[in-house]
């Protein structure tokens, strides 16, 4: 992997746990308040319902009031009709009362009283009824008889009261604890990004830290050279910038080394080569010295020569004198020593 792609993994990495943390953060948020939402939802149904039953055990109970005031008014057919009827609102408020107890979003207190408020609609229909069955027979005792129904229903309004207080402080508390869910998935999440930045923080440090050996490395490889060390290991394992960096100038080193060793054996062969022209350039001036000896040898001897002949040339001129008749000889004798003469003076010549 080249470096710009490790300097550039953790910032991505990051920016994905970021982006990943506040989508699942939001998704989970959003099934919190779905899940909130619903039981809202029910809450409010149960608390309609319950509220509608109280609503209808109020109708009744006013109607039966006023069956029971009204009641001498009334036919027999009427009074079975409208006994008949309030018996089978009665009823109905009972099986929805109950029905509220089958809910499994109620707790069990609030189906144990759910469960007692059916029981008091099916105690306040008795009651009811009666009320009106001794009403046909007296008003007066109707009416005392509506008494009891009257703490009953008393007692059954008051009780709904508690229901729907319950519910409604059930659907608080679902309420908070989605909240709360929310919150500790939040915190969760957040938790979870704090470790998961700080693993990759770790991991970029790390990376860091090894870029920085391996750069002090190459620059502690590039001072070695520079004091003339090539022996110094520039060998890596890395296959990004700065690994070929280093490879680079392990190879710069080799060659280095090779051309100091060129410039060794060449430098080694110059030597040998002088040291055998300084021998070759002292023999010749042994020979040149010895040469010289010779020429002045020969020298002496044609000096010595030459003052031979004038010596000769003397005893010549002293004998044409002495013998004139050997004059002839004398001459010849003359030529003979002047051809020697310049044979000397030839040899003189080709000595110097």
């Amino acid at each position: 992997m080249k470096l710009g792609y490790k300097l550039l993994a953790a910032p991505l990495l990051t920016a994905v746990v970021v982006i990943a943390a506040g989508q699942v953060n939001a998704y989970l948020q959003q099934v919190q308040a779905e899940k909130g939402l619903a039981a809202s939802q029910t809450s409010l149904n149960l608390f309609k319902t319950m509220v509608g039953a109280q609503q209808q055990m109020a109708e009744v109970h006013a109607g039966v009031y006023r069956t029971v005031a009204l009641i001498d008014s009334l036919d027999e057919a009427k009074v079975k009709a409208v006994r008949s009827d309030f018996g089978k609102q009665l009823t109905d408020v009972k099986k929805v009362v109950e029905s509220l107890a089958a809910q499994t979003e109620v707790d069990s207190k609030t189906q144990n009283d759910v469960k007692a408020a059916a029981e008091l609609v099916a105690t306040y229909t008795k009651q009811a009824d009666a009320a009106i069955n001794f009403a046909m027979m007296d008003a007066n005792t109707g009416i005392g008889a509506m008494q009891r129904a009257e703490v009953t229903f008393k007692q059954l309004t008051k009780a709904a009261a508690e229901i729907a207080t319950e519910i409604e402080q059930a659907s608080q508390n679902t309420i908070e604890q989605s909240r709360a869910r929310g919150r500790n998935i939040s915190i969760i999440l957040a938790l979870v990004s704090i470790a998961i930045g700080g693993a990759v923080v770790w991991l970029a440090w790390r990376m860091q830290q090894k870029v920085v050996s391996e750069l002090a490395h190459a620059v502690n490889v590039a001072n070695e050279v520079a004091h003339g060390n090539l022996t110094v290991d520039a060998t890596t394992d890395r296959d990004d910038e700065v690994g070929d960096l280093l490879k680079a100038m392990g190879t710069m080193t080799h060659q280095l080394n090779q051309s100091i060793a060129t410039v060794r054996e060449s430098s080694e062969s110059i030597r040998l080569a002088s040291a055998e022209i300084a021998t070759g350039n002292h023999d010749l001036s042994l020979r040149t010295e010895q040469t010289a000896n010779n020429l002045q040898r020969a020298s002496s001897s044609t000096d010595q020569l030459h003052s031979t002949v004038r010596q000769s040339a003397d005893s010549a001129r002293e004998a044409f004198a002495l013998a004139g008749n050997a004059s002839a000889v004398a001459a010849r004798g003359g030529d003979v020593v002047g051809q020697v003469v310049a044979t000397m003076e030839e040899i003189n010549t080709s000595a110097r």
